[in-house]
């Protein structure tokens, strides 16, 4: 059922996501994403970008049971935010990302955390 439902969130197939399951195991033995192995892979796809000023941001917001790791799912709710939804949707996932304390507001303090 986890297959169906990642399938429906993010519009690939069924086949697409056993085998993207199948690579993510062969990078992640353990089934699970650490900080440091999600800063790598945000570096392999913005390489023109310093990941470590949002790095552990990203993580936090998709880090969804906040056990410290991103298991398979969380994974791919990170890889299909930026290829997925309306422009509306996608800001308001991006709105998240920086409002760090999960206020509802982007302070100053929060602005500077991501881009200084």
């Amino acid at each position: 059922e986890d297959v169906a439902a990642i399938s429906k969130s993010s519009g690939l197939e069924e086949t697409q996501v056993k085998e993207s399951f199948a690579a993510f195991l062969v990078e992640h033995p353990n089934g699970k994403l650490k900080p440091k192995d999600f800063c790598g892979m945000m570096a392999k796809f913005l390489p023109k970008e310093d990941v470590s000023k949002m790095e552990k941001h990203v993580f936090r917001m998709f880090d969804s049971d906040k056990d410290g790791c991103i298991d398979f799912t969380e994974f791919m709710q990170v890889f299909h935010i930026w290829s997925a939804g309306s422009a509306e949707e996608v800001l308001t996932k991006i709105f998240r990302m920086f409002d760090v304390n999960n206020d509802g507001t982007i302070s100053k303090k929060e602005m500077n955390k991501l881009v200084k």
